[in-house]
C-alpha cells in the first residue's frame, strides 16, 4: 500500500500563555497573556556600546542586568518556576529542561523521584555560592525545572563534550562521564546562555556577598566573601563554596551558543523572569552580544547560525485579523475614513476569560454575546483579555447592559504584549441597553496593543453583565510593514511504501517463575507496577565528588504486553552461581557484582568479587509475579532488593518500598515495519490573512508574491508564485475559493545525498518595486524531521507518523 504523507504545521509565534498575578504569586487569580515574542523594555540596552573593549563591554552589560534587580527567596523560586517552565499546551504542568518530560507543576520534591521535578541550578551552587540566602542561589534566570533523576545525574559536574568512543552514561540524549555533563543538542544553547548570564551577572564586576563556614582551630567560623563566578577552559574545576566559583568549559559553552540558536521557549522564560526579577538575560535578547563580551568567540561557530525561526506548530489567528467573537455586527456606530472596520466570524479564540475563584464567577463567550456573572459577596473580579497583539489598534465599540444600575466596567489596554495592563476608561453600565466607545489613540493607533475588560463587585447580590456587538478597529498602515511581521512557513512532504517483516531475535519478557532465571541468562530488574513506574534498574548512582554511590538509579524503559519494547539505558545483568549453595549472583556489564555487604545499611552497591553479600536467594510469586531477591549473608538485615519510588532508586531494605519484577531475555520473533521513501520534498511558503492580501493589492494592484531560496544563506534565487485562497483545518491547508487565507509556496525536491543539507527561505512581497521579507526559515529534511520527533505531543503527531519520521532519520 502506497500512501502520501503531509506533515504541515503553521504559526508558532504567540503560542505561549503566561499565568501571572501581580499580588500573590501562588494565587489562582491570573492574568493570561502571550509571552513568546521579545518584550524588551524601551531603552533597556540603550547604554550598551559595542565599540568598547571586551572587558568594558562585560562591565557595562553587568551594570545593565544588575540595575533594578529584585531578589526572591529560594522558596519563592518554586512559584516563579511554575510560570517560567509552564507547558503552554498542558495547563497546570511544567516542562523539564533536559528531558522534555511534562510533570504536574505541584509535583516537586528536593529528594527527587519518579515524575518529580527539582529546581535545577544550571550553574551548580557548589561552584561558588552554596548559601541559600545569596542572590545567585535563587536567581531564576538559571533555575530550571528538571526531572529529578537527570538532576541527580548532572550533579555539580562541569559542562563539556563526551568522548563517545569511551565509556559513558546516557539519558534522554544527555551524556555524562568522568565529572563532565553534556546536555542534549536541543538545549545546549539554552544552557550556554544561562551560564554566560551567570558569569556576567555575578562575575568580576559584582559586589554580591555570601556567607560560608570554615573551621578555624577546630571551630566553625562564619565568613563573608564576594561572589565571583567565572567560566574557564582546561582541566575539571573543583567545588568551591566560598564565592570564588569556576566552571568549565568556556570554549564549549561558546560553541553551544552558536550551534543552538535562541528558541521561543527561552524568549518566553526570559520575559517571565523579567516580570519578577526586573532584569533580563542579554544573550537571549541579543545573541550577538556574545562576540563583544568574549572576543574571538566566533571561532567556535560550527555550523554557522542562521536567523532561523522554529517550525510552525499550529494555526493561530493572524495578528491583523481582529475577531469579533461572533458578536452580531452593528452598523449603528459612526465610522470615518481613518478607521478600517474588522468584522469576522469566530474561527479561533483570540480572547480568554478567567474565573478568579472557581464556582464564584464565570465569563462566557457564545455566538451572540459576552456575558459576565459574579456571585453575591465575591471580592473577585471577572476578567476577559485579548491573548494576542493587534497592530495599529485604534478603538473599540460595543453595546452592554447590567443587572444593576451603574455597574463599573473597566476597559483595560496593554501596549507591551500584556506585561502590564492600564485602565483606559471606566464605564458605568446601566440596566438599559447602551452604546459605548473607547478610543485608544486618535493619531495613528498604537504599534501593537491588546484590550481587556474587568468587572469589579463586592455587591451583596449576584450581578450580571451582557455585552453585544463588540467591534474592534485599527488604523490602516503600510501593507509591507504588516507583511514583515509574519514568518516563512516550512513543512515536509514525501511518499512512502511500507512492508511488515517477521524477525527472529530476542526480547525481554516478564518472568513468572524462578525456574526461568538460570545461569547465563540476562535479566532486567524493574518495579512490579510498570504502569505507575515505567523504569528499570539503571547505572550506579554517582556521588557529588564523582565516585560510585551506594545505590542504583532508575532509567526509563517501555513495556507492552509484559515485554520490554524499548530498553533505553537499562542495566543488563547476567545471572551466575552465588557463593552460597542454591543462590545466584548478578553481574553487570562492567564485570562487577551487585549486592550489600554492610550489616544495617540500605545499599545496593557494586563489588569486584563474589561473596555472601553478593549472593541472592530468588523466588517469584506465581500470582502477582513479584520477584524476591534476598542477600544470603545472615548478618545483613537490610537484605531485600526493592524499588524506592520517592527517590527513584533501587536498593536493599528490610521492609517497605515497592515490589520488583524481573524481565528475562528469551528467543522471540517479532514484527517490524520497514519504510521506503520517495519524492522527498521540503516545502517553504507563506500563509496570510485574506484581509492583508487584499490590503496589499489595494496598495499595489501589480504586487507580486514569492520566495527567495538559498543553499548557503548568502546567495539567493528568487521565485515568483501565484497565491491561492485556502481554508485551514487541523493545521492542513486545502484550496478553497471562499477561504479566509491567501497561500503560496515553493516545493524543493531533495535527493538522499542532500538529506542533511540546509535550505534557507524567505517569503516576500513586492509593492511598488520594493521587496518586503518575512522572517527566514532554515531547515534540512533531517533537522525538520528531528524537530517533529522532538515535539510530538505539541504537534499532535500519531505513533505512525513518529515511526515514519524515525525511519527518515535512520
Amino acid at each position: 500500500m502506497k500512501l502520501y504523507k503531509l506533515l504541515l504545521a503553521i504559526t508558532a509565534i504567540g503560542a505561549g500563555i503566561l499565568i501571572f498575578n501581580t499580588k500573590a504569586y501562588a494565587s489562582n487569580s491570573y492574568y493570561l497573556m502571550s509571552c513568546t515574542e521579545q518584550n524588551i523594555p524601551t531603552g533597556y540596552y540603550s547604554s550598551i556600546d559595542t565599540t568598547v573593549s571586551e572587558e568594558k563591554f562585560r562591565e557595562n552589560l553587568h551594570d545593565v542586568i544588575s540595575n533594578n534587580y529584585t531578589s526572591f527567596t529560594y522558596d519563592q523560586a518554586w512559584e516563579i518556576d511554575y510560570y517560567a517552565d509552564a507547558d503552554p499546551y498542558n495547563e497546570g504542568h511544567i516542562k523539564c529542561l533536559y528531558t522534555d518530560q511534562v510533570v504536574d507543576n505541584l509535583s516537586h520534591t528536593s529528594s527527587g523521584g519518579r515524575k518529580y521535578w527539582n529546581r535545577e541550578h544550571t550553574w551548580p551552587k557548589t561552584h561558588g555560592f552554596n548559601d541559600s540566602k545569596c542572590s545567585p542561589y535563587s536567581d531564576c534566570h538559571h533555575l530550571r525545572a528538571a526531572e529529578s533523576a537527570i538532576n541527580i545525574a548532572k550533579s555539580n559536574n562541569d559542562f563539556g563534550e563526551i568522548d563517545t568512543d569511551s565509556e559513558y552514561k546516557e539519558s534522554y540524549g544527555n551524556k555524562y562521564a568522568g565529572g563532565v555533563f553534556e546536555p542534549k543538542d536541543e538545549v545546549k544553547g539554552d544552557v550556554a546562555r544561562m551560564l554566560l548570564y551567570m558569569m556576567i551577572r555575578y562575575g568580576e564586576y559584582d559586589d554580591t556577598l555570601m556567607s560560608y563556614k570554615e573551621k578555624v582551630d577546630g571551630v566553625d567560623v562564619t565568613k563573608t566573601e564576594k561572589v565571583n563566578l567565572s567560566l574557564v577552559d582546561g582541566a575539571s574545576t573543583t567545588s568551591n563554596s566560598n564565592g570564588n566559583g569556576s566552571l568549565a568549559n568556556l570554549s564549549t559553552i561558546l560553541k553551544w551558543h552558536y550551534q543552538d540558536p535562541v528558541s521561543t521557549r527561552e524568549i518566553y522564560q526570559n520575559n517571565v523572569v523579567y516580570m519578577f526579577q526586573k532584569n533580563r538575560n542579554p544573550f537571549i535578547d541579543h545573541p550577538e552580544y556574545v562576540e563583544y563580551a568574549f572576543a574571538g568567540s566566533k571561532e567556535y561557530v560550527n555550523p554557522t547560525p542562521s536567523d532561523r525561526v522554529e517550525p510552525d506548530t499550529q494555526i493561530r489567528t493572524e495578528e491583523y485579523a481582529i475577531e469579533s467573537l461572533g458578536f452580531e455586527i452593528d452598523d449603528g456606530f459612526t465610522t470615518n475614513e481613518y478607521y478600517t472596520k474588522q468584522n469576522y466570524e469566530t474561527k479561533n479564540l483570540t480572547w480568554t476569560g478567567y474565573n478568579a475563584v472557581p464556582a464564584t464567577l464565570d465569563a462566557i463567550c457564545d455566538a451572540q454575546s459576552l456575558r459576565y456573572s459574579i456571585k453575591a459577596n465575591s471580592l473577585q473580579s471577572a476578567q476577559f483579555f485579548m491573548t494576542k497583539d493587534v497592530y495599529n489598534l485604534s478603538r473599540i465599540t460595543f453595546k452592554a447592559k447590567a443587572s444593576i444600575e451603574n455597574l463599573p466596567l473597566r476597559v483595560m489596554y496593554s501596549i507591551d504584549s500584556g506585561v502590564t495592563w492600564n485602565t483606559g476608561k471606566t464605564f458605568y453600565i446601566s440596566t438599559a441597553d447602551g452604546s459605548y466607545e473607547y478610543v485608544l489613540s486618535a493619531n495613528g493607533g498604537y504599534d501593537k496593543a491588546r484590550i481587556g475588560f474587568v468587572v469589579d463587585s463586592s455587591s451583596d447580590s449576584s450581578i450580571s453583565l451582557i455585552m453585544d456587538n463588540l467591534n474592534v478597529y485599527r488604523f490602516k498602515t503600510d501593507a509591507g510593514i504588516e507583511f514583515t511581521r509574519e514568518n516563512t512557513k516550512s513543512s515536509l512532504r514525501f511518499n512512502y511504501d511500507s512492508e511488515v517483516v517477521t524477525i527472529d531475535g530476542y526480547q525481554y519478557k516478564l518472568a513468572t517463575s524462578a525456574s526461568e532465571i538460570t545461569q547465563g541468562k540476562e535479566i532486567v530488574i524493574t518495579p512490579l507496577d510498570m504502569d505507575s513506574y515505567p523504569y528499570a534498574l539503571g547505572a550506579v548512582a554517582i556521588t557529588s565528588s564523582g565516585g560510585e554511590g551506594n545505590n542504583h538509579t532508575q532509567t526509563p524503559i517501555t513495556v507492552k504486553d509484559n515485554k520490554i519494547t524499548d530498553l533505553g539505558s537499562a542495566n543488563i545483568l547476567t545471572v551466575g552461581a552465588g557463593a552460597v549453595l542454591g543462590t545466584i549472583s548478578l553481574k553487570d556489564s562492567g564485570g562487577k557484582y551487585l549486592g550489600n555487604g554492610t550489616a544495617s545499611s540500605n545499599y545496593l552497591k557494586r563489588y569486584a568479587s563474589m561473596s555472601e553479600g553478593t549472593s541472592f536467594t530468588l523466588s517469584i510469586d506465581a500470582t502477582t509475579h513479584a520477584a524476591s531477591l534476598v542477600i544470603a549473608k545472615e548478618s545483613v538485615t537490610k537484605n531485600t532488593v526493592r524499588y524506592n519510588a520517592t527517590s527513584g532508586l533501587f536498593s536493599c531494605y528490610s521492609k517497605g518500598q515497592s515490589d520488583i519484577a524481573i524481565y528475562v531475555k528469551v528467543a522471540s520473533s517479532y514484527e517490524k515495519t520497514n519504510y521506503f521513501y520517495s519524492n522527498m520534498k521540503l516545502r517553504f511558503g507563506a500563509i496570510i490573512d485574506k484581509d492583508l492580501y487584499e490590503y496589499i493589492l489595494d496598495a499595489d494592484a501589480n504586487a507580486s508574491f514569492g520566495l527567495i531560496i538559498s543553499k548557503d544563506g548568502e546567495n539567493y534565487d528568487s521565485y515568483i508564485c501565484t497565491p491561492s485562497m485556502v481554508s485551514i483545518n487541523n493545521g492542513v491547508a486545502t484550496f478553497d475559493e471562499t477561504g479566509i487565507y491567501a497561500h503560496w509556496a515553493f516545493v524543493i525536491p531533495i535527493k538522499i545525498e542532500d538529506y542533511a543539507s540546509l535550505v534557507y527561505a524567505k517569503a516576500f512581497v513586492t509593492i511598488h518595486g520594493e521587496n518586503y521579507y518575512m522572517s527566514e526559515a532554515c531547515y534540512s529534511v533531517k533537522t525538520l524531521a528531528e524537530y517533529y520527533t522532538n515535539h510530538l505531543s505539541e504537534l499532535g503527531l500519531t505513533l505512525e507518523q513518529n515511526a515514519l519520521l524515525q525511519g527518515i532519520l535512520s
